[in-house]
């Protein structure tokens, strides 16, 4: 694994839950307001009819279904992150777990998860433990790091589906420039 054991125990993944929050919240108001703007066109043809009038409808339903687009891009993004954070933090909660029993079995995991016996004691059965503690711990490790370029993945694809707004050319704009 390429991060340092220290700055992996130092790993502070709550922030990933807090940002999940906010994208929840932020969600549930781009739903509000989007619900709101779909009601407008109907408003507006009650008490404005004409060519104007249907080019406003149009452009405020269009303005809706933006916002009601993105209001599901950010549901998205939210479930995204927060499934992150508890496959993180899963684990991130493996590779704790080992190095806590490495400790109590007398091994010593250093900065570069390098795993030393300093219990003194010698044999067949310690070599199979210490073995087998190193392969559970880069497993833990790889578990870690496949979670990890999952989240960058999934966060990615969440990113990627909110709506982009096509901008209208200003009237007598060409398009060649």
């Amino acid at each position: 694994m390429g991060i340092a054991k220290s700055k992996f125990q130092s790993l502070d993944l709550s922030a990933l839950a807090e940002l999940a929050e906010q994208l929840d919240k932020a969600a549930q108001v781009a739903e509000e307001q989007a619900a709101a703007q779909s009601k407008a066109p109907d408003e507006l043809s009650q008490h404005f009819r004409g060519g104007a009038s249907a080019s406003a409808a149009d452009s405020l339903r269009r303005k809706a279904g933006l916002l009601q687009s993105n209001a599901t891009a950010l549901a998205q993004l939210s479930e995204a992150v927060s499934d992150v954070y508890t496959g993180l933090s899963a684990s991130r909660d493996a590779v704790g777990e080992l190095l806590r029993a490495a400790q109590a079995q007398g091994f010593q995991v250093d900065e570069h998860w390098r795993v030393t016996d300093i219990s003194g004691n010698q044999g067949l059965a310690r070599e199979a433990a210490w073995r087998s503690l190193s392969e559970q711990l880069r497993a833990a490790l790889g578990g870690y790091d496949s979670a990890d370029q999952g989240a960058v993945r999934r966060i990615r694809e969440a990113v990627e589906s909110f709506a982009v707004p096509q901008l209208d050319a200003p009237q007598g704009a060409s398009a060649e420039a």
